[in-house]
């Protein structure tokens, strides 16, 4: 009897032991799962933090950044000034606002080609000039050209008065107009002639004063345009 006694007591003290064993297993857990979510609650909230995402931008400026300088790059306003500028913009000064300085020589009367008496100009055209001039034929001296091509002007400057001539003679396909006249903004002409066909020489003649501008203007039949030569011819 003492000895089941004994082995009784015995297994209840071993099942305390295991008991108070088993409870501080159990608070070491919690107190390492508490360990765990601290850390990670530190962790989380170093990883998290507004210095760190500071740092991080900081070290990476071209990649995070808005500031002007990395956006100018990309798309700042001098460079939308380069390549979609408004109105007066860079880009528009380059490509759309392009200055065509003056026109040619002989395109306009401003730009006339000098011409003196007994002089031949060779290989001259009409063709890639613009239509200025015209003749409308209406008792003022002009040939009735009112239908007219590109045009080339010339101007001869008399030193002394006399009957001058003035011959263009044209490639076979030109059809050629000419007319003379003291002031390109008026309508009036000295003289001018229509009167002959493809590839055959145009002429006027005229009585001019002296030291006066006289502007000769070669043009086409039709809107026609051509290569010529054409010649002033003193008395």
């Amino acid at each position: 009897m003492k000895k089941i006694l004994i082995f009784v007591v015995l297994g209840l003290a071993a099942c305390g032991t295991d008991e108070p064993g088993e409870g501080t297993n159990n608070t070491t857990g919690t107190t390492n799962n508490m360990t765990v979510v601290a850390n990670n609650t530190v962790n989380n909230t170093s990883n998290n933090s507004t210095s760190n995402n500071t740092v991080n931008n900081l070290n990476n400026p071209t990649n995070n950044s808005t500031s002007a300088s990395d956006m100018g790059q990309d798309m700042s306003t001098s460079d939308m000034g380069m390549d979609m500028a408004p109105d007066g913009g860079a880009d528009m000064g380059v490509d759309a606002m392009v200055d065509l300085g003056p026109a040619p020589d002989g395109d306009l009367c401003a730009t006339a080609i000098p011409i003196a008496a007994g002089q031949t100009i060779d290989n001259q055209t009409t063709v890639g000039a613009t239509d200025d001039y015209d003749a409308r034929g209406r008792d003022d001296g002009c040939p009735n050209n009112a239908a007219s091509g590109r045009d080339r002007v010339y101007v001869f400057k008399t030193a002394a008065a006399g009957n001058f001539r003035v011959v263009v003679v044209p490639e076979a396909t030109f059809d050629p107009a000419l007319y003379v006249r003291l002031d390109c903004a008026m309508a009036v002409c000295v003289t001018g002639t229509i009167l002959n066909g493809e590839g055959v020489q145009e002429s006027v003649t005229f009585d001019a004063a002296a030291n006066t501008d006289y502007f000769v203007i070669v043009d086409g039949e039709l809107g026609d345009s051509g290569a010529y030569s054409i010649s002033v011819q003193a008395p």
